[in-house]
């Protein structure tokens, strides 16, 4: 035994008593984390120590006899972040507490270790590990995961948003080395690496030395937590079993994330990458840097789990206290642009954010004004990293109208975006001047009480193209902007507008992945191919071209349907919207609104409205079109991506481009990376038709039923937003319900640049597939 590994063992030694105890460790020793304790059903305990933030060399270096080429290049991994992770691996007592049974009769503990051999294996008890489980029995909608968290969520152990989930990779080897870069988180061993013998690795593992032979009557997996633990205090991290983590199988660290996230590349392959070693297995394959993979569904009997606790983590949070207005856009704080439009006013002097809109002296005028975060006030975009999704939440609430009507409340966009060049934005239209419709928007209008104000939600999956990765840091471009815009275009629109809170979290983007979709049901799940993405009502409201000229500041324009105008077309490759050839001296529309299902007859008759997916109470939608196109992405106008639902009250935009926004060259950069066509740095590709270019673009919609757009009323979903909590939800097949169906659509906009060369701009975009798969509610 070496006197490093005897050093390890004595310092380990003394983190076992700190961790039972609660008595001191050594000053130079990594001390565990805090345990947070949560309560299963039975009153089972699940243990999870805190993981701090930090960072390290991950992998090893070549050694033909102890490393293996998946462990290469060694990169640094940086934890921008806190996690929690399983004390232990999962025990049969937690699994059985939730699942209440073995997802398989034959292959589950205790039946055999392995199917090769008739040795004999017990291995069955509470503190033994849970195994014969796979990935799918831990992921799939009802599985493991999901249950278990339902619990948490249903007895109030969820706080702040909190969810259990596999560990990445990343996140499992930091917190089995617990500091150290020797072979196992004890020190290095005098043990042979492919033979099963006694050795030191005793000390801190069941592995084939020990619990492998035949002759051994406590042959597979033993009880947790029964070898010595690690500097964070966590136990078993080498050998018993393998534990899953939620990366795919990648043979090397080549294109590896180095911020802690898991690798989930589009489309999902099968493999699932494994850690840890195991009781069968030899010492080699126990260290801390060890890699191998198992299928998704594979069940052995040296397969577990360990897992892990995270939520939101929270990236600003403006609750406006003090006077944060800029003077100009590139000052400190928010800045007021009033867009050229006469007569609003704004302050940041009350707690808020204030947009004033005066009434106007007839319809032909409107207002669009904005509070936009200045560079100061970006999210940096390595703050989000790749692998996350980003949330904008925005508190927001209406008063001085007059007269005191909800039809007088402004409209309201909200968005989050970077530069002038992408934006996802969420329009609440809650009055479109119709006496009915705006009695049906009220239900979605900003509250007007000041102590309970509206939350809207606004979420965004970065495209990771080149300028936002190399722009990355504090004060980059490539960071995210917010912005909260008054929007009206009716004369009666009148009053103030508040923004009081504006928040910004981020979460794994993983949970929008399909192992976490609710369904694969046709009522939870839409797929269009090119063939149903025509124009079923065969009418102009529903595939729109016009031309639009006269534009003024605060006056709108004058809509001609005559040509010249830009063209919609659809044909075996999908839905194809151009403006190639329109002049450049008008604004070019193409906008085309897809049926949720095909129309075979008049009124809807025949349709199959039962299948739609309908917006329901805590729910987002993962929504991703696939677009490309032979034109050069540098000559592309303006695309959006949409989806509504509660007829037009209620919408999302994913904005791109077009490639020349305005004369800032870091604008044009962004909207050239990630416009379809020629010359798109999309790395989400998915395989484009040959001669084109572009790739998957995804935007995340928001179901309108929420009780925090009415905190101002009280009880339920249903008592305060009647009308639309009644209307009939996933499954009805009634004719004519519409109201709750989610709409989606693709516009071109050609040109509303502003920059020198935006008379270079024409678009062409082919649409060729759309998938829409539903969500719980990301709690933050």
């Amino acid at each position: 035994m070496t006197l490093q590994w005897i050093a390890g063992k004595l310092l380990r030694q003394a983190v076992c008593v700190a961790v039972v105890t609660g008595a001191s460790v050594l000053p130079l020793l990594a001390a565990p984390g805090d345990i947070t304790t949560f309560t299963l059903p039975g009153n089972v305990p699940l243990e999870m120590v805190e993981i701090p933030q930090g960072s390290f060399e991950m992998g090893a270096p070549n050694d033909p006899v102890w490393n293996d080429t998946r462990e290469q290049p060694v990169h640094t991994v940086n934890f921008g972040y806190t996690f929690h992770m399983g004390k232990v691996e999962l025990t049969q007592a937690q699994w059985l507490a939730i699942m209440g049974d073995w997802p398989d009769p034959v292959n589950r503990p205790g039946n055999t270790c392995d199917p090769s051999t008739t040795c004999p294996c017990i291995a069955v008890g509470d503190d033994y590990p849970a195994y014969y489980i796979s990935f799918k029995d831990v992921h799939d909608p009802a599985g493991f995961l999901a249950k278990l968290n339902k619990h948490i969520v249903d007895t109030g152990q969820a706080q702040g948003g909190l969810r259990f989930r596999l560990p990445s990779e990343a996140e499992w080897e930091y917190s089995c080395r617990a500091g150290t870069s020797t072979r196992y988180n004890l020190g290095d061993t005098t043990c042979d690496p492919l033979v099963c013998t006694t050795c030191t690795l005793d000390d801190l593992a069941w592995f084939c030395g020990n619990a492998a032979s035949c002759s051994n009557p406590n042959r597979g997996p033993h009880p947790v937590g029964t070898k010595l633990p690690n500097a964070f205090g966590l136990f078993d991290m080498h050998g018993n079993v393998y534990e899953w983590c939620e990366d795919q199988f990648l043979l090397t660290y080549s294109g590896a994330p180095t911020d802690g996230s898991a690798y989930i590349p589009w489309p999902y392959e099968d493999d699932r990458q494994v850690r840890g070693g195991s009781w069968y297995t030899y010492p080699k394959y126990c260290r801390s840097t060890f890699r191998w993979w198992n299928s998704e569904s594979s069940r052995r009997a040296y397969l577990g789990v360990r897992l892990v606790l995270s939520g939101p983590r929270v990236l600003a949070d403006d609750n406006f206290t003090t006077d944060v207005q800029a003077p100009t856009p590139g000052d400190m704080g928010w800045y007021y642009n009033a867009n050229n439009t006469v007569g609003t006013t704004a302050d940041a002097l009350g707690g808020a954010l204030r947009i004033g809109v005066p009434t106007r002296p007839d319809a032909s005028h409107y207002h669009v004004t904005s509070w936009v975060s200045n560079l100061s006030e970006w999210i940096p975009y390595n703050m989000v990293r790749p692998g996350y999704a980003v949330r904008a939440k925005f508190y927001v609430y209406a008063g001085g109208q007059s007269p005191n009507t909800v039809n007088c409340i402004p409209n309201i966009r909200m968005k989050l975006q970077h530069a002038s060049a992408i934006a996802t934005t969420l329009e609440v239209l809650a009055t479109s001047n119709n006496a009915t419709e705006d009695a049906r928007g009220a239900e979605l209008a900003p509250s007007r009480d000041e102590t309970k104000p509206s939350l809207y939600r606004v979420d965004y999956e970065p495209i990771d193209i080149p300028y936002l990765k190399s722009n990355a840091g504090p004060q980059g471009y490539g960071g995210f902007m917010r912005s909260f815009e008054n929007y009206s275009f009716y004369p009666q629109m009148n009053g103030n507008i508040f923004l009081a809170e504006s928040q910004v979290i981020t979460y794994p983007a993983h949970l929008l992945t399909n192992n976490w979709a609710l369904s694969t049901s046709a009522t939870y799940t839409k797929t269009y191919a090119a063939a149903e993405l025509q124009n079923f009502e065969n009418t102009s409201e529903t595939f729109k071209v016009a031309r639009l000229e006269g534009l003024s500041p605060g006056v709108l324009g004058n809509v001609f349907t005559t040509p010249p105008l830009p063209t919609i077309t659809h044909g075996s490759n999908g839905l194809t919207l151009s403006s190639v050839g329109f002049p450049s001296t008008a604004v070019a529309i193409c906008e085309a609104n897809l049926s949720p299902v095909p129309k075979p007859g008049a009124a809807w008759l025949g349709s199959d409205y039962a299948s739609v997916p309908r917006v329901e109470e805590n729910r987002q939608y993962k929504i991703r079109f696939h677009v490309v196109s032979s034109r050069q992405s540098n000559q592309q106008s303006q695309l959006r991506l949409r989806a509504r639902s509660d007829r037009f009250l209620w919408g999302s935009k994913l904005e791109i481009g077009g490639a020349y926004p305005t004369n800032s060259p870091i604008n044009m950069t962004i909207a050239q990376q990630i416009l379809p066509g020629i010359g798109c740095l999309n790395p989400n590709t998915g395989g484009e038709p040959a001669g084109t270019d572009g790739g998957w673009y995804t935007l995340i919609f928001h179901s309108p039923l929420s009780i925090d757009i009415r905190p101002d009323v009280p009880g339920d979903i249903f008592a305060k937003m009647p009308f639309l909590a009644n209307e009939p939800g996933p499954g009805s097949g009634t004719i004519g319900n519409t109201r709750r169906m989610i709409f989606l659509g693709m516009d071109l906009i050609d040109t509303l640049s502003t920059g020198a060369a935006a008379s270079l701009e024409a678009g062409s975009f082919t649409l060729d597939a759309i998938e829409l798969k539903t969500y719980e509610l990301f709690p933050d």
